[in-house]
């Protein structure tokens, strides 16, 4: 049986602002957005109508992908690279 990482953030809002606050409570997926959204705001207006376009539909994509596959092990390598990854980007302009 697979072991599963999901846990519940509790704020005392309810269920729809727990998973708001989820983003503010986790620094990682903080610092994330605001990499993406500094490099969105380096490609002009149109990488951040971009953003505002792919990012909750990758979140909704990561949360299904989530439901259906069960990892047996921890994704903090590869948040640490995506986030390694952006910040080079960010870094370089490009």
């Amino acid at each position: 049986m697979p072991v599963l990482f999901a846990h519940l953030m509790e704020t005392g809002f309810g269920g729809v602002y727990d998973g708001i606050a989820h983003l503010l409570i986790t620094p990682v997926d903080l610092m994330l957005v605001i990499g993406l959204s500094v490099l969105a705001g380096q490609q002009g207006p149109a990488g951040g109508r971009l953003l505002l376009a792919l990012l909750p539909m990758s979140w909704w994509l990561g949360g299904m992908a989530g439901q259906w596959l069960r990892f047996d092990t921890s994704l903090t390598a590869l948040t640490t690279a995506l986030l390694i990854v952006v910040g080079v980007l960010v870094a370089l302009a490009r």
